[in-house]
């Protein structure tokens, strides 16, 4: 799957409630061959290192009435999904603390 990196956008705002987990800003990747266009892949440091995931919305679960956690968007094809998470890794998380000078990791 041919990835390019197009753009961090960096967050100045304020820290998750009760959490160490800072907000880093959110990453915009596109995806050559599916023409996808993805905008908002966060990214946080949780002091331990710079994690990335994807937009989301909760709701409760009709069936066991507990909240569970949807993402907007999903690959039905995991192999897909671990080649974005991989790039997201490899590639944008250099970018990201070289950027941010992030000490973690």
């Amino acid at each position: 799957m041919k990835i390019e990196f197009v753009e961090f956008y960096k967050y100045d705002g304020k820290r998750f409630n009760k959490s160490t987990r800072k907000i880093l800003g959110t990453v915009h990747v596109y995806l050559i061959e599916e023409e996808l266009d993805i905008r908002g892949i966060n990214a946080i440091d949780t002091g331990k290192g710079i994690f990335f995931f994807f937009p989301h919305f909760y709701a409760i679960d009709e069936d066991t009435k507990e909240i569970v956690k949807y993402p907007y968007m999903r690959f039905v094809n995991d192999n897909k999904h671990k080649a974005l998470m991989d790039f997201l890794h490899q590639e944008v998380k250099p970018i990201i603390r070289e950027r941010l000078l992030v000490k973690s990791e």
